[in-house]
């Protein structure tokens, strides 16, 4: 619910939900939603990921339509620049440590035109899904 300036614009971060059956963000759907344009677009995710441990050789899969880039942690782990349609597992970083407690993922994903979307997991270093974590849209009590 935060808001923020950008020129003459006010700008207000809203809750996204995954489409149950295919397990991705339908960001034109949701620009659509909020009366906001889908071509030529840049959009912002944010997600906190708990863990109840560190998890270490974990990695970061990805899927965008069309080219992102993902932080964990304010680190950079993935950059992808092409029009692609979303498929899981699309991008991968490079062996991460999730930390106990909150972590952040943040990700760009920027539209030319047509469908936009994103999907984002995490494997472990048999390419396995990590499957002990929560995940939310707002930061978790501390």
């Amino acid at each position: 619910g935060d808001k923020v300036t950008v020129g003459t614009n006010e700008l207000q971060w809203r809750e996204v939900k995954l489409d149950a059956a295919t397990k991705q963000i339908d960001l034109v759907q949701f620009a659509t939603d909020h009366n906001n344009a889908t071509e030529s677009v840049l959009f912002w995710g944010l997600a906190y990921v708990v863990a109840d441990d560190d998890m270490k050789d974990v990695k970061l899969a990805i899927g965008s339509d069309d080219s992102s880039r993902w932080w964990v942690n304010g680190e950079e782990v993935i950059k992808a620049y092409e029009a692609r349609p979303v498929n899981p597992d699309d991008s991968m970083s490079k062996a991460i440590t999730l930390k106990k407690g909150v972590n952040e993922v943040r990700f760009a994903v920027i539209n030319g035109g047509g469908d936009a979307g994103a999907c984002a997991r995490f494997l472990d270093a048999n390419g396995k899904p990590v499957t002990k974590l929560a995940v939310s849209a707002v930061p978790p009590a501390k």
